[in-house]
């Protein structure tokens, strides 16, 4: 074989390698075998060729970092049965080229940080995010370096970090709707809608669909359930309004793009913190309610932050009066109402917040 032919082959399997590794993480001995035809121990060489490469990259004085840290990347080698298999690591160094090492117990909460999002995600029974999920979960699980003071943990896992889900939706049908709508998102294209809300349905009928261009912004994740919030586009006055994902019948990304509006113009922490749920709309009052005299329902009702302007008057005849701002809308009355006979009075009347529907 010529020079150039060898050249070539090496710069091909380096590439297949190197792809591979970035993708996965991990690739098989075997693989490289299969794939692109070269003997065990030209493996070996081209993979410490590829660590001679990472470390050079690291040395370089002319690459400027913000960040206080960098990271030594390496490709080590792992036995696995009768086979063996390349693995891409990432290890942390300070300024001094320290190695920052995770201990156990430091291992231990990122893996239930993992695990406690996989579990919520999971919940919603959707392909796409449960996927993603689990391949970053077994990428790190197989990073790990105290495999064998972890494993007790790993097998008591589910037990351990249990998410116990609200009336969960069933979004498996809704995978390519939930994917265009990311994809919407992460790369400012507005998208063409069929949508089917609650609120158009009139006595008698089963369901209304109207199509719409929307400008989206934000998945949120409420009561085990998946909300856009986004601006609908060729209305009079366009705001941001709250879509429920499965009420979609059709998502497709439009080649129009638009411009992601900045943190002062719209950020969803301080929208839904204005109201109870996600639904927004409805004309903002001030609403008051008078809570009946039970120090326990005070301290459950003081703990949580229901409304961004909430605020409690200890009564002197021991009750509790909430006042807050919100718009008034269906989940602002059912969220009163579930209180039952504990409120004892609201203003404005439940009978007068139903009539401005």
């Amino acid at each position: 074989m010529e020079e150039k032919e060898v050249k070539q082959k090496k710069s091909l399997a380096l590439a297949y390698i190197l792809y591979k590794l970035l993708i996965n993480y991990e690739i098989e001995e075997s693989e490289i075998v299969d794939e692109i035809g070269v003997k065990k121990r030209t493996i070996k060489k081209y993979i410490n060729d590829l660590n001679i490469f990472f470390k050079s990259i690291i040395k370089r004085k002319d690459v400027e970092t913000t960040d206080d840290n960098q990271y030594n990347i390496s490709i080590r080698s792992q036995r696995e049965g009768f086979g063996k298999k390349y693995i891409l690591y990432f290890i942390e160094q300070d300024k001094e080229g320290n190695y920052k090492k995770m201990d156990a117990l430091e291992q231990m909460d990122a893996i239930a940080t993992l695990a406690l999002a996989k579990s919520i995600l999971k919940s919603i029974r959707n392909e796409h995010l449960t996927r993603e999920t689990e391949h970053i979960f077994n990428m790190f699980k197989k990073s790990l370096t105290y495999k064998d003071s972890v494993r007790s943990f790993f097998l008591n896992l589910d037990r351990i970090f249990y998410y116990h889900p609200y009336a969960p939706k069933d979004y498996s049908k809704h995978t390519e709707i939930l994917k265009n709508i990311l994809i919407g998102i992460y790369n400012k294209k507005v998208l063409k809608c069929e949508y089917s809300p609650v609120y158009m349905l009139k006595k008698g009928e089963r369901e209304v669909v109207y199509t719409t261009c929307i400008e989206p912004y934000s998945v949120v994740f409420h009561l085990n359930a998946l909300y856009l919030i986004g601006k609908e586009r060729g209305t009079e006055n366009p705001r941001e309004k709250t879509y429920a994902i499965d009420r979609f019948k059709k998502v497709e990304v439009s080649g129009e793009t638009f411009n992601y509006p900045s943190e002062g113009e719209y950020n969803p922490a301080n929208l839904c913190l204005t109201y109870i749920g996600v639904i927004s709309g409805g004309e903002i009052k001030k609403i008051c309610i008078r809570f009946c005299n039970d120090s326990k329902l005070h301290k459950i009702l003081k703990e949580r932050h229901w409304f961004k302007s909430q605020k409690f008057t200890q009564e002197d005849d021991g009750t509790l009066t909430m006042s807050f701002m919100s718009p008034v809308n269906i989940e602002l009355i059912r969220w009163i109402q579930s209180f039952g006979d504990d409120v004892i009075g609201v203003e404005p009347p439940i009978s007068e917040l139903k009539k401005s529907l």
